[in-house]
């Protein structure tokens, strides 16, 4: 629904797009009475909102329904908070705001300027100005035979189309032009960024679109991936070692206490063959395994020297 399209139904007092006042008090449209604060009174006299009320009787949606008295002790009231840093702060919030807002929603069209507006006589006349100035260009373009319709201007829009590609085919021919279009896209993106490269230390230059490369050839590269394999071995390595002292101390435990696979295994409810690859290092025992086997041969996981934890 545009904004002129809710009209009010009822009798009106005073003119649709016209703020009245008494000197010091609004006038309502509503009722007709005036009022210091009118937005509090149509608000719980008609149970009309300030906004629905702007829209209903034309008035701009940064018109305040005040009268001018309270109109002005807000103003000195709004002066005095620009000097306080809560301000900046504030602004800078309403300059994201409208940054984060699509052009669409910024964009004035499809929306019907208020009554108010179009009543403003400062505004006719800068709106009367424009018009005239973009007459004045079109009528000079057209004098020095610059000025080219909208649309295709009547010509053929495949060999538009044609000649279009045609030219870009000729550009990027072009060395200069490569390089400056690149210059633009990466300006675009972010620009470059300086990155060491982690196994000879050199400084270079990459696109945003790189940014997570970390080596400066394919010679650091392959070294790079050389040492994160050897790294892989060695935990690997070491995890198997691990595995294989841990259940070597396990069997230890058992034995000390006499105990057999298969009676470990029913104080543990584990499987016998389970048991046995945990104390041969094929299998890592739980948190919650590790725990039962140590209650059963009558220890704790701390007493178990550098158990693992996995869950």
């Amino acid at each position: 629904m545009r904004d002129d399209d809710a009209v009010w139904d009822g009798p009106i007092h005073g003119l649709r797009g016209v703020l009245a006042d008494d000197g010091e008090r609004a006038q309502c449209h509503i009722c007709g009475g005036f009022y210091g604060n009118l937005g509090g009174h149509v608000r719980r006299q008609h149970d009309v909102g300030p906004a629905d009320y702007k829209k209903r009787f034309g008035l701009k949606a940064g018109t305040g329904l005040v009268g001018p008295a309270l109109k002005d002790v807000r103003r000195r009231q709004a002066l005095a908070r620009m000097e306080q840093p809560a301000y900046a702060a504030f602004v800078a919030a309403a300059k994201r705001a409208v940054a984060e807002m699509t052009p669409e929603q910024r964009s004035p069209r499809g929306r019907r300027r208020r009554l108010e507006l179009r009543l403003d006589p400062a505004r006719a006349a800068n709106d009367l100005a424009a018009l005239e100035r973009a007459n004045e260009v079109l009528a000079q373009r057209r004098s020095q035979g610059t000025y080219q319709p909208s649309g295709w201007g009547g010509q053929d829009p495949k060999t538009l189309s044609a000649k279009g590609i045609a030219r870009l085919a000729e550009l990027r021919a072009d060395p200069a032009w490569r390089e400056n279009f690149a210059a633009t896209v990466s300006k675009a993106r972010g620009g470059r960024l300086w990155v060491q490269c982690v196994v000879c230390g050199t400084r270079f230059q990459e696109p945003q679109s790189h940014r997570r490369r970390k080596t400066c050839g394919d010679g650091c590269w392959r070294e790079l991936n050389r040492r994160i394999a050897r790294e892989q071995q060695e935990k690997v390595a070491a995890d198997r070692e691990e595995r294989r002292r841990l259940g070597q101390l396990l069997a230890a435990h058992r034995r000390a206490q006499g105990l057999s696979l298969e009676r470990t295994a029913a104080l543990t409810g584990l499987s016998a063959s389970h048991l046995s690859c945990i104390e041969r290092g094929l299998n890592t025992p739980s948190t919650a395994a590790l725990h039962r086997i140590a209650k059963a041969l009558g220890t704790t996981i701390e007493a178990l020297e550098g158990a693992p934890q996995a869950g």
